[in-house]
């Protein structure tokens, strides 16, 4: 891991492409966002000083995603909003100036591409504004094409000027190895922002651009096929004194069904290891290392299936319920529970309607 002070220029230095994960979650700044990263740049253009705008989490492209047309390729861990608003900001303070050019210059690499790249669900407004000619606004209502129409309609090129925004403006970059932590890392910089759940950290292992078909039948057709289908899995029970989302509730589940299969021959630690609700991202990925030769296929095969039976099964209400009397034994922590002790844990079993997802069956749990 190398961590220093970036400028822009540093960030976006000519010959690198920052790619945000494919699966991540859409750009959402809004008005508030846009106004007060404004008033930032006016500041830094009047006061000539450096300015801190956070950090940023860059981590080397694994081989599989990288392009020869360019030297470095960069997935963005942390800054995705920042770094966007910046990119979209200069395309319109260029646009007000009529310096096109000027933004090809400092944010197109010579491949002809935007350094820049989107993911899934904002690719094509991100590349719709980067490509727009001229001072008129571009017709859309994603956060994208707004936050480029707020600009375009309030940048005063006399508060702002763009060699010295360029110079002043600093970041604290991190940049990672293929192989380092990325959520540890982005957990202890962010240990007061929205941590990134299990589910979405798993979506970006398990898919990228090459599979989007696979992404469609194993995950966007069973956890997001419709609004109400996704309201379902990302409402968040208590579970402990833990706040989940059913999803990444799920995906604990499943681990431990996928743990307790003999045929595969999981040591005692590594069940114990694997059943810490905190390790959960870095349980799969070792899980998957270890036990399934680093093939994630198999996982994908059956998660829809498994997925069907969670959905049919669990009661997400029952989780509010008050435990009888008879069954008030202290329940133990999510750390101290073994994978085979499951089975005998009151709470998970009072939050089944059929004892098939956390009662009796966590090994029981199998698709018709």
């Amino acid at each position: 891991m190398d961590a220093g002070k970036a400028t822009i220029s540093g960030v976006f230095n000519g010959s690198r492409l920052l790619e945000i994960p494919f699966y991540q979650r859409a750009y959402v700044w809004g008005e508030e966002q846009w106004e007060r990263f404004l008033g930032d740049m006016e500041f830094v253009t009047a006061s000539k000083r450096p300015y801190f705008l956070g950090s940023i989490i860059l981590k080397q492209a694994s081989s599989g995603n990288t392009w020869s047309e360019v030297s470095e390729v960069r997935t963005v861990i942390d800054g995705q909003q920042r770094l966007t608003t910046m990119v979209i900001f200069f395309k319109a303070l260029c646009a007000r100036i009529d310096a096109d050019r000027l933004f090809e210059r400092d944010f197109v690499l010579e491949t002809g591409e935007v350094a820049l790249r989107h993911g899934k669900y904002d690719r094509q407004d991100f590349e719709k504004v980067v490509s727009a000619t001229g001072r008129e606004p571009v017709e859309g209502s994603s956060s994208i094409v707004l936050a480029y129409n707020y600009f375009l309609k309030n940048i005063d090129p006399e508060k702002v000027d763009r060699n010295t925004i360029k110079s002043n403006v600093q970041f604290v970059c991190i940049d990672l190895t293929e192989g380092e932590d990325e959520q540890q890392i982005f957990d202890t910089i962010n240990s007061l922002g929205v941590r990134l759940t299990t589910a979405e950290l798993l979506k970006n292992y398990f898919f990228n651009r090459e599979n989007e078909q696979a992404f469609k039948e194993c995950w966007e057709d069973v956890f997001e096929p419709t609004a109400e289908k996704r309201e379902y899995w990302e409402q968040e029970v208590v579970t402990g004194r833990i706040k989940r989302t059913l999803v990444d509730l799920f995906f604990d589940a499943f681990l431990q069904i996928l743990v307790q299969d003999k045929r595969r021959g999981v040591t005692t630690e590594d069940k114990l290891f694997y059943s810490r609700t905190s390790n959960l991202f870095q349980s799969y990925k070792d899980f998957i290392g270890r036990y399934c030769n680093g093939d994630e296929v198999e996982i994908l095969d059956n998660m829809k299936a498994y997925a069907e039976v969670f959905e049919s099964t669990f009661d997400p209400s029952c989780c509010d319920a008050d435990i009888p009397l008879r069954s008030r034994r202290r329940a133990p922590e999510r750390a101290d529970i073994r994978p085979q002790e499951l089975d005998a844990h009151p709470v998970r079993a009072l939050c089944s309607k059929e004892r098939g997802v956390f009662g009796r069956g966590v090994r029981g749990l199998r698709p018709a």
